[in-house]
């Protein structure tokens, strides 16, 4: 009996995997308060290939998956987002630009020009890193870790 316990322990360890703990843009101002952390974005829309294929593949790996929860309050927004946002004590929109399309301002705000997806965003106080295209897991560590982060 022992032996079975001890047995479904280790198999429910081995199939278990940290998940990437994402934030919203409201809950990180609150989280600011008790542990400050730097803000890692991804922006992404749904019709980027590439920002699929960094949720399936890059933020599956379980090493960055460790590094990011550890060092980043984690936030993914959809930049076609039609949901208001505040964040840092201001409000933002989605704004139409026609029939079915448009853009959310936050993005825009955040990144003082116009994005290319998938882009992640770091933002440490003042100071913002802009990582453009598509990360491989590796890559993205890497890119983190040169950083300083």
């Amino acid at each position: 009996m022992i032996r079975l316990l001890l047995f479904a322990f280790l198999l429910s360890g081995a199939v278990s995997f940290g998940q990437l703990n994402r934030y919203s843009f409201q809950q990180t101002d609150s989280l600011q308060v008790n542990i400050a952390k730097p803000l890692f974005i991804f922006l992404h829309t749904d019709w980027c290939t590439y920002c699929r294929l960094m949720e399936t593949s890059t933020f599956a790996d379980q090493i960055l998956v460790s590094y990011l929860n550890q060092h980043f309050y984690v936030i993914s927004f959809n930049a076609e987002s039609k949901a208001a946002v505040q964040f840092r004590g201001k409000n933002y929109k989605f704004r139409p630009t026609g029939r079915n399309t448009g853009y959310h301002e936050l993005p825009n705000a955040l990144t003082n020009s116009e994005t290319v997806y998938p882009t992640i965003l770091i933002l440490d106080g003042n100071k913002v890193l802009k990582l453009a295209g598509f990360y491989a897991a590796n890559d993205l560590l890497k890119a983190l870790k040169s950083a300083g982060y």
